[in-house]
């Protein structure tokens, strides 16, 4: 009777999690249970993906150290007897063993990689929606060991899973557009491409999705990020299919943003019914793995419902309001696709070598400092050629600013004010663009007006409510100042409308990170970890974990991008970069007054973090102080979100961080709108922050 009672009482006891970071939880508590070793956090994946199926020891040793030996086998043992160890007194119920096969008690483990198979093999809506839900980033993200055994099999796996993962949320998105529900199938289409950023499928639903809501730009940004992603990882072209989606967006004109929201949220579908997505012609596979095929005719049928059923459009998809198929066509340089000029063109628009111009500038900005250089020789001429034309003044706007940054001290008193003229001007010559008042926005913010940058960005949203990268630019703002967690629902808007950009990923990464959603921001940031500064991040963030070696490992193997002109910059000397690894090595510890550090200000990212895990807390500050004396008064991005992790909670009790949230503005902020849940006014003009 004890037997049974033991037995009950360890069923479905923990919760293990093999999607994005490895954990496992006590369910009751939700506490943390600590895997030491990494073998053994492999071994208890394998034997829990196998559910229940009996696994030979030379077999476990084979995966696990590449062969079978007295030695691997006793390995294999101090393996199990650690694993039984963190399950406490149920550890050999868990994991038990009979001669020479090993086997996991599947009923007392909750394992999200074996729920979500069991329900993306399943057709109803709900089903699909909870897999969705499981599938929380690649699998086994980050484990690896010295075998290729175990590199294969989990490899195959994460393929196994990103395949079903992608088909669970088409199929998703196939149901939502049926219903009518298109906002709800643009969410799991970008989820989708979240996953694979090169399904194609997915990438001309959203396209459709998004001409039938009127968002034209949002259409043909998607396209092109999709060609040079192609372009570079392939080097091929979208498929013709995906080049008429592209044409047939272009043809639709784009609507003012009260309209598109009205379009989302009405029912575009025909009365008529639709034919079915899923016939006897295209199954939706059960068991192992959905159809690849299967899913990619869901999709197309679909496509042709919404195609087909929009009640705003003409009888003909192609024709737009106009009833008239166009004649003349400009060449898309990214796939070789011809594009209607008299689309481009209208109303004042430059021709089509400028436009082509425009187009790659706006990427070049996407890329921030990198190409910010490149796009101002690029829009100059541009602007030069058309001064009427709006976004090309607004992006170049924002190119001054970005270009600005590279050597602050010299280029904001030259280039700041060019920013301004060309943001006033893109607003004089469009007052509905909203791209004219994210520029300005920018230019405020860097001056440290951030109340009148803030008013530019709640208009800019008010004419675009669903516009990328001003909410991206709205989140960094919030993040700056404080404001955690409006930042964060921002973020999350951000999140669900632009899967694959890796410098807004890196910025939501930031922002979750200082919500405390470590694990999250982790597993955002991971696959963008070349991108920018996005290495550096994930060290300060691993070094807010006591993970101080592997956030050293980061900063010795970081190879910074080119930022600045000067060819004698400190930014590209190694050791600068190694200095930081090296005193994350000796964390936690007090360092020698007689240190001579390197300027760390000059790595154009906040290195001085280190700093707090080596008994100079307050040096952490030095980056930030150095950018607003610089003349970025604002503080560049949403760098100075950083400061309201909780990491630097003694950090922001001391008077010098006053000192510097009044240099830079944030104090007027505080006063004229809201203070942070992190600061508080003492009187006069003081104030504590924790």
């Amino acid at each position: 009777m004890a037997a049974d009672a033991e037995n009950t009482e360890c069923r479905a006891r923990w919760s293990l999690r093999l999607f994005g970071k490895f954990e496992l939880t006590e369910l009751a508590t939700g506490a943390n249970i600590p895997v030491p070793g990494k073998r053994e956090r492999a071994l208890l994946a394998y034997l829990a993906v196998s559910a229940g199926e009996r696994e030979f020891r030379h077999k476990l040793t084979t995966l696990l150290w590449g062969g079978d030996s007295d030695a691997t086998l006793d390995n294999l043992r101090n393996c199990i007897f650690n694993l039984r160890r963190a399950f406490g007194k149920f550890g050999h119920q868990v994991i038990s063993s009979q001669g020479r096969e090993i086997v996991l008690d599947v009923s007392s483990v909750d394992v999200d990689v074996v729920q979500f198979r069991r329900l993306a093999s399943q057709t109803e809506p709900e089903s699909l929606q909870q897999a969705a839900n499981l599938y929380g980033g690649d699998f086994l993200d980050g484990l690896s060991i010295a075998s290729d055994e175990f590199d294969t099999w989990c490899r195959d796996e994460a393929t196994r899973c990103r395949i079903q993962a992608v088909d669970v949320l088409t199929s998703a998105a196939t149901i939502a557009v049926r219903a009518g529900e298109l906002q709800r199938a643009i969410d799991a289409g970008m989820r989708a491409l979240r996953v694979d950023p090169l399904h194609e499928p997915t990438i001309r639903l959203l396209m459709h999705l998004y001409r039938d809501t009127g968002r034209r730009s949002a259409a043909v940004e998607l396209y092109r990020d999709f060609a040079e992603r192609l372009k570079a990882q392939l080097n091929t072209h979208p498929e013709q299919e995906t080049r008429d989606a592209l044409a047939q967006a272009v043809e639709q004109p784009e609507l003012p943003a009260q309209q598109r929201l009205a379009a989302i949220s009405a029912s575009p579908v025909s009365t008529e019914t639709p034919p079915p997505i899923r016939s006897a012609h295209i199954p939706l596979a059960k068991g192992f793995v959905y159809s690849r095929v299967a899913a990619a005719a869901a999709i197309a049928a679909t496509i042709a419902i919404v195609t087909a059923g929009s009640a705003y459009l003409s009888t003909s998809a192609f024709t737009g309001n106009r009833g008239a198929q166009p004649t003349a066509a400009a060449k898309d340089s990214s796939s070789g696709v011809d594009v209607k000029t008299s689309s481009l063109a209208a109303s004042g628009k430059p021709d089509e070598r400028s436009y082509e111009q425009f187009l790659q500038a706006k990427s070049l900005v996407r890329a921030r400092i990198l190409g910010a250089r490149q796009a101002v020789d690029m829009l100059e001429p541009v602007v030069a050629r058309y001064p009427d034309y709006a976004p090309a003044s607004a992006l170049l706007a924002s190119a001054y600013v970005l270009t600005a940054m590279m050597n602050p001290q010299d280029g904001i008193p030259v280039l700041l004010p060019k920013a301004e003229t060309a943001a006033r001007r893109a607003i004089e010559s469009d007052a509905a663009l909203s791209d004219g008042y994210l520029a300005l926005a920018k230019v405020e913010r860097t001056r440290g007006n951030l109340v009148a940058s803030e008013d530019l960005l709640l208009k800019a949203l008010g004419l675009d409510p669903d516009n990328p990268e001003i909410l991206d630019v709205y989140m960094q703002q919030l993040a700056n100042v404080g404001r955690r967690k409006d930042a964060l629902g921002v973020a999350e808007r951000l999140r669900s409308a632009k899967p694959f950009v890796a410098g807004w990923n890196a910025d939501i990464g930031k922002v979750l990170w200082e919500n405390g959603r470590t694990r999250e921001a982790i597993t955002v940031l991971t696959p963008v970890t070349e991108f920018g500064a996005v290495r550096p991040l994930l060290a300060m963030i691993y070094a807010s974990e006591g993970r101080y070696s592997e956030a050293a490992d980061l900063l010795e193997h970081f190879a910074p991008p080119v930022l600045v002109a000067s060819p004698d910059s400190e930014l590209h000397h190694p050791g600068l970069w190694a200095a930081a690894a090296d005193m994350l090595r000796a964390a936690p510890s007090k360092m020698s007054s007689s240190r001579i550090v390197p300027p760390f200000y000059q790595a154009g990212f906040p290195l001085d973090f280190v700093f707090l895990y080596t008994g100079a807390p307050e040096r952490a500050l030095d980056s930030y102080e150095h950018v607003v004396r610089s003349g970025e008064r604002g503080g560049p991005g949403d760098t100075f979100g950083l400061l309201w992790h909780s990491s630097l909670a003694d950090v922001r009790k001391t008077e010098r961080f006053k000192a510097l949230m009044r240099e830079a503005g944030l104090l007027d902020y505080w006063r004229a709108r809201a203070w942070p849940d992190l600061c508080h006014p003492t009187g006069g003009s003081d104030f504590e922050c924790s």
